[in-house]
This record gives structure tokens, sequence and C-alpha cells, in this order.
């Protein structure tokens, strides 16, 4: 009874909500990570465990999503490793 009462807190049910959106953020993390790492063993096999130290740095969703796909659209190697490397060139809008 007295489990009911504090399943039934506001507090305790901020908890699991947090808890909750933490689990669902890392499992993203996790399935970003092997994408990129995928793409980059398929394209660039070279630039593999670069790819890899990269992917476990970082902790952004959103970051390792527009890694995937600039590493996907990359048209070289060097522009690949540009990007992993995060010296990316700002394109002339001449």
């Amino acid at each position: 009874m007295l489990d009911d009462i504090l399943l039934e807190t506001p507090a305790f049910q901020d908890i699991m909500r947090r808890g909750h959106e933490e689990g669902l953020k890392e499992g993203q993390l996790e399935a970003f990570r092997r994408t990129l790492l995928h793409i980059a063993e398929v394209r660039f096999p070279e630039l593999t465990q670069l790819a890899k130290r990269k992917a476990a740095i970082l902790d952004d969703p959103e970051e390792l999503d527009g890694l995937i796909i600039k590493i996907g659209i990359a048209r070289d190697i060097d522009e690949a490793r540009r990007y992993l490397l995060g010296e990316e060139k700002e394109e002339d809008s001449d």
C-alpha cells in the first residue's frame, strides 16, 4: 500500500520520466554510433578507427545524425576524414 502511494507521487513520476528519457537517448546514441561505423566501414574502410574514436566521444544525437549524413555523401576519403576530424570548410557562396 505504501508502495502504491509512492508510485503516485509527482516526484517519483518525474524521476521515472527522466530515467525513461535518458534511456531513450542512450539507445538512440548507440544506434547512431553503429550506423556511423557501418557507413564508414563500407565507404571508407581506412577511416574505421577514426570513426570509432569520433563516435565514442560524441554524445549529441543530432550531431551524430549530421555526421552520418556527411560521411554518407562525402565525395572522397579526404572529405570524409575532414568531417571526422571536425575540420569542415564552409563552401564559398560566390
